[in-house]
C-alpha cells in the first residue's frame, strides 16, 4: 500500500503500513489537523528520553527486563514501541499484536538507532 502521510520510509517492513490506513490513527490526525501520527502532540512525547525512562522503570518492575543504566538505544526503542502501541492501538497482549505504522517505526529508529543498523522487526510471536 502506498504511503499517504508522507513520512513512511520507502523500505518499510512488509508488516507495517502507513498510519492513515489505521482508522484510529487517521481520525486522530484529522482531529489535530496533522498529516501523520508522528506529528500528533501525544506521539511527540514518545521520543522524550525522560518519558521513556519512566515507562522502562514501570515495565522493569513487572517484566524484570534488566535495563542498563543509563538506558541504551535498544531500551529506548523498546519503550517507545510499547508506548506508541498503547497510545495508538490500545491495550494489546501476547496473542493480540498489531504492527506499528511504518512512519512511527521509522521515527523511533531515527531517534534511537541500533549500533549495527540491524533491527528485529515486528513479530506476531
Amino acid at each position: 500500500e502506498p504511503c499517504l502521510c508522507g513520512s513512511c520510509p520507502t523500505d518499510a517492513d512488509i508488516e507495517s503500513v502507513c498510519c492513515l490506513y489505521e482508522t484510529k490513527s487517521s481520525a486522530a490526525c484529522k482531529e489535530e489537523g496533522v498529516p501523520c501520527v508522528v506529528r500528533l502532540i501525544k506521539m511527540r512525547k514518545i521520543l522524550d528520553k525522560e518519558v521513556l525512562e519512566i515507562a522502562l522503570n514501570a515495565y522493569n518492575e513487572t517484566l524484570c527486563l534488566g535495563i542498563s543504566s543509563p538506558p541504551s538505544n535498544d531500551s529506548y526503542r523498546y519503550a517507545a514501541y510499547r508506548v506508541s502501541s498503547f497510545l495508538l492501538l490500545g491495550k494489546l497482549g501476547k496473542k493480540r499484536r498489531k504492527p506499528l505504522p511504518a512512519c512511527i517505526v521509522h521515527e523511533i529508529r531515527r531517534y534511537f538507532p541500533s549500533d549495527d543498523g540491524k533491527y528485529k522487526g515486528f513479530s506476531y510471536y
